[in-house]
């Protein structure tokens, strides 16, 4: 399912500095998955543009007719 017109759209958006996204297709839908451990590194205002981010690539891909679940990896506990 996963489209070179949205690999296009997924690249043309700019992560921040440091933070990345895996994605995977899982043939009806897409994934996207952030690691809660970049999260628990960040200052307020790196949250927010992380965040902002992921919602970007999520309505870039829907444009181009994905339907994109968005997930984060487990904070392990004493973290």
């Amino acid at each position: 399912m996963y489209t070179d017109a949205m690999r296009r759209a997924f690249q043309s958006i700019t992560a921040p500095k440091g933070f990345t996204v895996e994605l995977y297709d899982n043939d009806n839908f897409l994934t996207l998955k952030a690691d809660a451990k970049q999260f628990l590194n960040m200052y307020h205002d790196q949250k927010i543009e992380a965040v902002q981010y992921l919602f970007k690539v999520k309505k870039a891909l829907e444009s181009e007719g994905a339907v994109v679940l968005l997930v984060r990896t487990p904070v392990e506990e004493g973290e």
